[in-house]
């Protein structure tokens, strides 16, 4: 009996710069900035000999600008998938990073040195985030695709 397991190649690829460089912008639905659309477009280039079966991709806009750059004209699946977003970074959404040090320090602090414990003001723990992609993985694992 053979058993070969198929072996996939998955590219995880974050997203170019934003407009909101420099804040915590883990929900916030932002575009690419000048600087991110040409590091995307050079991404794109890298990635024009890839044979790629199936784009997952966040639904925020950010991702799917990048992800559009990446697969250019090809008419791969592209499939927007909640469990790919961010981080949800709660009150932090939108503060710049050190009025938002001075603001939380203590959860800051407790970031720095545990960062699998921290649980955002109104937004996602890290122990929360990790499940969520955790899950998406695992659904992945059992697709048939080569590179994805």
């Amino acid at each position: 009996m053979n058993r070969t397991k198929k072996v996939q190649t998955l590219y995880l690829i974050r997203h170019a710069e934003t407009t909101y460089d420099g804040k915590y912008i883990g929900t916030t639905n932002c575009p690419l900035s000048r600087k991110g659309l040409k590091q995307a477009h050079r991404l794109g280039k890298r990635f024009q000999s890839v044979d790629i079966d199936y784009c997952f991709v966040s639904p925020l806009k950010r991702a799917r600008q990048t992800a559009g750059f990446i697969l250019g004209k090809r008419t791969v699946p592209r499939l927007h998938h909640t469990l790919l977003r961010e981080i949800d970074f709660g009150l932090w959404e939108g503060h710049v990073y050190r009025a938002a040090h001075r603001k939380w320090p203590r959860v800051f602090t407790h970031w720095d040195k545990s960062p699998h414990k921290v649980h955002f003001p109104r937004g996602e723990s890290f122990g929360g985030f990790w499940k969520r992609v955790n899950r998406f993985s695992r659904s992945l694992m059992k697709r048939k695709e080569d590179t994805v």
